[in-house]
């Protein structure tokens, strides 16, 4: 049997399916022969270090120009004869800017504000907020620790006393401040 063939810009009206012929939604992706499918790909067949692929969400902005307003990308980061090694990157628009937000590297590590992640869990150049309970299995490291709370309550201090972990904690040599 034949097949769709586009050469240039082509349009459609309607929904378009791939794998079906019922589309639910503009574009719909249907594989239903393996188990584990990989229905779309998204390439860049360049084949260097910093390679990148990116998936694009756009909006028209207060202009009605199209807007990337985020996205999420692949980026080679070694290029081996054994394998690549790749990181997924997260990117988000701020004040008409998309940059990266957050990096899951190859390895396994996440970083929020940080292409180089130096843990398993990294937030750079900002602060987390932690709305429950915070459990540190093995080893601490801060600076300094600020209660946000009007009442005194697990550390007996107030809101915005900022506090050294070596006045906290008795630490057996595990944690550093």
């Amino acid at each position: 049997a034949g097949g769709l063939a586009v050469t240039g810009t082509g349009n459609f009206t309607g929904n378009v399916g791939i794998g079906t012929g019922a589309p639910g939604t503009n574009l719909e992706v249907v594989n239903s022969g393996a188990a584990t499918p990989t229905p779309l790909f998204v390439s860049n067949l360049q084949n260097g270090t910093s390679t990148a692929s990116r998936l694009a969400f756009r909006s028209l902005d207060v202009n009605s120009a199209a807007t990337t307003t985020a996205s999420l990308g692949t980026l080679i980061t070694a290029n081996l004869a054994r394998g690549a090694s790749a990181d997924l990157q997260f990117l988000s628009q701020n004040a008409g800017t998309l940059s990266e937000t957050a990096r899951l590297t190859g390895a396994g590590a996440f970083g929020l504000n940080t292409t180089t992640p130096g843990a398993l869990f990294s937030v750079a150049n900002g602060s987390a907020t932690i709305g429950g309970v915070l459990t540190v299995e093995n080893n601490l490291k801060t600076g300094f620790i600020t209660a946000t709370s009007a009442t005194a309550s697990f550390f007996n201090y107030a809101s915005s006393t900022r506090l050294s972990l070596a006045y906290l904690l008795n630490v057996n040599g595990l944690g550093t401040s």
